[in-house]
């Protein structure tokens, strides 16, 4: 199931459960079953997991709802738990790769070992560059509660928790293809929008501003 499925059955799953809990109270009105029917009909044709349909199947009729941490794909762990460094090796580290992978301001490679679909366990210089550039990009979270200003490659506690809110929503930032820029080639040097104008239509009320 690709990513935009996933997304799509999330949504629906949440919407329901929500409703049920906000809507639906124990001491009102409950659905028919074949509106429960239909419900789980459409789950299932979305393609939502087993548990996952029990879990909507249990909310509907009033039964008890087991909480499920989202997966992201290529993760394996449920949470970091322990501080990561350069040398280390474990499944975690994998899962690490696989998030920074997710965000073309973090990616730790293009291409070959360690890029997107090429993760693997082992925590080296190209993971630790990555993780500085998530820190730096998620600084106010991680470096400035710190007193730091530039990241260190090193996962502790703050890092961790970014990462593990991010393992537990399930939803990482496709990456993007960016295509380098050779700054010592005029022809390839990035645009900076000389002689571009914006305007609003003549139609729009507000052109005129």
């Amino acid at each position: 199931m690709n990513n935009t499925l996933k997304k799509v059955v999330a949504v629906i799953t949440t919407v329901t459960c929500a409703m049920v809990m906000i809507v639906l109270p124990v001491s009102s009105a409950t659905l028919t079953n074949s509106q429960i029917d239909s419900i789980l009909n459409l789950l299932t044709s979305f393609g939502a997991d087993a548990g996952t349909i029990a879990n909507v199947q249990s909310a509907l009729t009033g039964g008890p709802v087991i909480p499920s941490t989202p997966s992201i794909t290529g993760c394996t762990i449920t949470s970091f738990d322990r501080n990561l460094k350069v040398g280390m090796t474990g499944d975690d580290v994998k899962c690490l790769q696989v998030i920074l992978n997710a965000n073309s301001e973090t990616v730790i490679a293009a291409s070959g070992v360690g890029s997107a679909g090429n993760e693997t366990t082992y925590f080296g210089s190209l993971t630790e560059g990555g993780v500085i550039k998530f820190q730096e990009k998620y600084a106010a979270e991680i470096l400035t509660p710190l007193g730091l200003t530039a990241g260190t490659g090193y996962v502790g506690s703050s890092t961790r928790v970014k990462l593990n809110s991010m393992l537990t929503a399930g939803v990482v930032i496709p990456v993007v293809p960016v295509t380098p820029v050779d700054p010592t080639d005029p022809e390839e040097e990035p645009a900076v929008g000389n002689g571009l104008t914006v305007s609003l239509a003549s139609s729009n009320p507000a052109a005129g501003l």
